[in-house]
């Protein structure tokens, strides 16, 4: 069993006092010493519920949820509901070009994509944005961060365990973002761009291959 020791002065500062081990576990193995927090760079949009607006039909206006968005491979419009074209949608939470789109409730809190395929949209209650402050903020590139095995396993260690897994607002304001030069992050998104045209190819030729042959995922892939 690991005991990590903290501080009563320390704990009892924390907004939302948190004593698991597992947190200040995270705190400690990502205190790097360069780095900036995610209010600094992004705006932060809580979701809606729009159920009275569901249309069975393909509208303007995608409806994002948690089941919408995978942990590696961001967001898919594959079975998206929709809500009518005169659905009544806050400013703020219509969704633009860079937006991301972070789950926070759930099994599933952490999942993460950028919202470029559901432009004009708007996202759910159990979901927020990630809104750019800056035109400079390279979102293609805190996209494909926030998708690596090391910033889901930090989010892990972030979410609060109450009636169910969360992320609080304050949490995802104070998520600790390395410091990285602009020169690096072009280097890492090229490297990531074969691989991303890979699975869309991989992935368009499995969508075509299941509409053909009505078989699921699963039987494919040999689940």
């Amino acid at each position: 069993m690991n005991i990590h020791s903290k501080s009563l002065k320390e704990i009892v500062t924390h907004k939302y006092f948190r004593f698991d081990g597992k947190y200040w576990h995270t705190q400690d193995a990502y205190n790097y010493s360069k780095y900036v927090f995610l209010k600094d760079l992004f705006q932060i949009v809580n979701g809606s519920v729009q159920t009275e607006n569901y249309t069975t039909g393909k509208t303007n206006i995608p409806y994002i949820r948690i089941g919408d968005i995978d942990y590696k491979y961001g967001i898919s419009l594959e079975n998206t509901i929709y809500l009518d074209n005169n659905s009544e949608i806050a400013e703020e939470r219509i969704l633009k070009e860079n937006d991301i789109i972070l789950a926070t409730i759930g099994a599933t809190a952490g999942k993460v994509g950028i919202a470029s395929c559901a432009v004009g949209g708007t996202h759910s209650n159990n979901t927020v944005v990630l809104r750019p402050l800056d035109v400079s903020v390279n979102t293609r590139y805190y996209e494909k961060i926030f998708q690596t095995d090391w910033f889901i396993n930090y989010l892990f260690g972030l979410v609060a365990q109450k009636a169910q897994p969360n992320l609080q607002p304050y949490e995802i304001e104070n998520i600790k973002i390395p410091v990285v030069s602009e020169s690096d992050m072009d280097k890492t998104l090229a490297k990531v761009a074969p691989i991303e045209t890979e699975i869309k190819l991989r992935k368009a030729c499995f969508c075509q291959r299941k509409h053909r042959f009505g078989v699921s995922a699963g039987v494919w892939f040999g689940y």
